[in-house]
């Protein structure tokens, strides 16, 4: 295919080719990429129905260069010069001085001086700044290589190690020691069995992307379902976001189960609950009272207790955490800034 006879008009073609196809490459890479991971959610699947049209592209602006090394100058017939240059192929041809400007390539009575200083300009602008930050690569000396396949054999190892390192990317860290639900106290697993049957522990692996990350740059990494403190009085309570085990994300019910001193029984306090789409934004952590309440603001909201439960809400547009905290014998919550 390298090899095909010479004309002006195809010289014109594969110029235009040579300057485009890797902007039309980098566009159908990222294009597509996006495009099939919002559809499938994968991205081995959209890495590699990425890559194989972007790898075509590159093949053939690799083919477009051969052939204008192959051809050299229009005018003079002679090979351009091994000594690299930032616009290739040069604007004016340093064997014979002829503009590449003044030349025949469209057809017999026809000439690109034509189409005017202004359009002219305007593709010397598009070509610089196309091929500037490129052409480092793209242009290597015979006394480099033996054979020029640089073109050919770079640019589709570069996307084939992007699709791969995409594709590799861990998957979101999904700890299922995190959520044991036979780590919580008899009595509340069996509050889970009879009343919320249907119900399960919200975990990691149930988290949105913009979930998951927020909860992951809380350390030391917890159950995204399970808090554990002292939320009302001295002894343990446990707060536990339920999500459906049908549809996960399809609502939640926030409850606290708080068991009397002396006691073994917990009973459960429902905080809030949602009956919609979007339970996968939400995870819960327990922190220290004094993160958010100091000795007169404890005073003044009669909160006395350790700790308070932290409702994150990692909605695109809906971010926000609220804590809830014991005060006169009730939970309250507001809107705190973490």
């Amino acid at each position: 295919m390298t090899n095909l006879q010479f004309s002006r008009e195809r010289f014109r073609r594969e110029v235009l080719a040579y300057h485009w196809l890797p902007v039309a490459s980098a566009l159908a890479l990222v294009g597509i990429f996006l495009t099939v991971f919002f559809l499938s959610g994968s991205y081995l699947i959209s890495s590699l129905v990425a890559v194989i049209p972007s790898v075509g592209l590159i093949w053939r602006w690799g083919e477009a260069g051969r052939r204008i090394d192959a051809w050299g100058c229009p005018n003079c017939k002679q090979p351009y010069p091994k000594k690299m240059f930032w616009t290739y192929p040069r604007a004016v041809c340093p064997n014979c001085g002829k503009s590449v400007n003044e030349l025949n390539v469209i057809g017999p009575e026809t000439h690109m001086s034509g189409f005017g200083v202004n359009q002219a300009h305007t593709r010397w602008i598009i070509n610089m700044a196309i091929t500037i930050p490129c052409t480092k690569l793209m242009r290597i000396p015979e006394s480099q290589q033996e054979n020029r396949v640089t073109r050919l054999s770079i640019f589709p190892l570069l996307f084939g190690l992007l699709g791969l390192a995409v594709g590799q990317q861990p998957a979101p860290k999904q700890d299922s020691s995190l959520c044991r639900v036979d780590s919580l106290p008899v009595s509340v697993q069996h509050r889970l069995r009879q009343d919320y049957a249907s119900w399960k522990v919200q975990d990691v692996s149930d988290l949105s992307l913009r979930a998951h990350g927020r909860w992951e740059s809380e350390k030391p990494l917890s159950c995204p379902g399970i808090a554990v403190g002292h939320f009302e009085t001295g002894q343990t309570s446990y707060a536990l976001l339920l999500v459906p085990v049908a549809k996960a994300d399809a609502g939640y019910r926030f409850v606290a189960f708080s068991g009397s001193p002396g006691q073994s029984d917990y009973e459960p306090t429902v905080l809030e609950k949602m009956d919609q789409a979007g339970a996968a934004n939400y995870f819960i952590r327990a922190t220290p009272i004094g993160k958010f309440f100091d000795r007169a603001s404890k005073n003044r909201f009669n909160a006395h207790a350790s700790d308070v439960i932290l409702l994150f809400d990692s909605a695109e547009k809906e971010y926000g955490v609220d804590a809830y905290y014991w005060s006169q014998s009730r939970y309250r919550h507001d809107p705190v800034d973490y």
